[in-house]
């Protein structure tokens, strides 16, 4: 049993399962706030604060995925136009290197930036 488990025990009394125990401790305190019986204590409030924060873990990596995809779209969205630019302004019988050294250069930096900038990043 986690840290977290304990603390549910220790707060609401009795053991609940792995799936659905923020939930239940939730609705323990807050039940227990509404009854006027007792009122919510320092250890349940910070409780209370730290099963909301790590309700919306998942959400937060999901938005930091989608970030880093949203980016990586742009930034070679970006290669393109430079591609293009390249293309324009050199003779028709450079066109293959530089698509080829444009190509390059989107790989390099895809594979730079898994292995050295993403562990910078994160």
């Amino acid at each position: 049993m986690d840290n977290t488990a304990e603390e549910v025990v220790l707060v609401t009394g009795s053991q609940v399962n792995d799936d659905n125990k923020e939930q239940t401790v939730v609705r323990n305190l807050i039940a227990s706030n509404q009854s006027g019986s007792s009122n919510l204590t320092s250890e349940q409030l910070v409780l209370l604060l730290l099963l909301q924060h790590q309700s919306l873990d998942p959400l937060r990596r999901n938005l930091d995925d989608f970030f880093l995809v949203l980016l990586a779209v742009i930034t070679y969205g970006l290669q393109m136009g430079f591609l293009f630019v390249e293309v324009g302004l050199v003779q028709k019988k450079n066109v293959t290197s530089i698509l080829f050294k444009s190509t390059l250069d989107g790989y390099v930096g895809c594979v730079s930036f898994w292995l050295v900038g993403y562990a910078l990043a994160w």
